[in-house]
């Protein structure tokens, strides 16, 4: 009888290493079909963000390719928004001229390495600043901002840092943009 049951032994100890192995192949490649596809996705954001930068990089802006005979005049620079919306109603700030220089800085300093710009909108703020009215009394009358991509800028990328959604555009200003937008202020980037 010891034959039989080393038989019906033997014959489950096989049985038990043909379950784990296959178990263990199923596992494996499981784990390889997960890996597979992080990486595929990984390869898809990155792709995302590369066309969301070559898209910032290949937009011609008109501001930018014109010349601006004043634009190492620090009085287009001043250092509040108080006293630029002063300079503006005085008239003795082009508030066309000043979203034109702040746009060629904001281009050299906030591309390249520190990437701190995600959009630009440099001519939609060139024009709105030319259409100014220069008696209306808002508060950030004719200041140039810059806006986060947090908060939703009418087709602006809105990221909140993440790179899944680089493909993602705002349909509608927020809240907040729209308050700054009712207060005088120009979004700029």
């Amino acid at each position: 009888m010891s034959s039989a049951a080393d038989s019906v032994g033997g014959d489950n100890a096989v049985y038990l290493q043909w379950v784990v192995s296959a178990l263990l192949v199923v596992g494996s490649t499981s784990w390889l079909n997960k890996s597979r596809k992080k990486r595929a996705r990984k390869a898809e954001l990155k792709s995302w963000v590369r066309a969301a930068l070559e898209h910032r990089e290949n937009k011609i802006h008109k501001c930018l390719t014109m010349e601006n005979p004043a634009s190492n005049d620090e009085t287009l620079f001043p250092e509040t928004c108080l006293e630029t919306t002063k300079l503006i109603q005085q008239k003795r700030l082009d508030p066309a001229a000043h979203v034109a220089v702040l746009a060629k800085r904001w281009c050299q300093f906030g591309r390249g390495p520190s990437n701190a710009i995600t959009e630009e909108f440099y001519d939609e703020a060139y024009e709105a600043a030319k259409r100014i009215n220069i008696h209306d009394e808002k508060p950030l009358f004719g200041v140039a901002i810059s806006v986060k991509d947090l908060p939703g800028l009418k087709g602006a990328l809105s990221t909140c840092g993440m790179a899944c959604r680089t493909v993602v555009r705002s349909r509608e200003d927020s809240l907040v943009v729209s308050l700054l937008r009712e207060a005088g202020a120009l979004p700029v980037c």
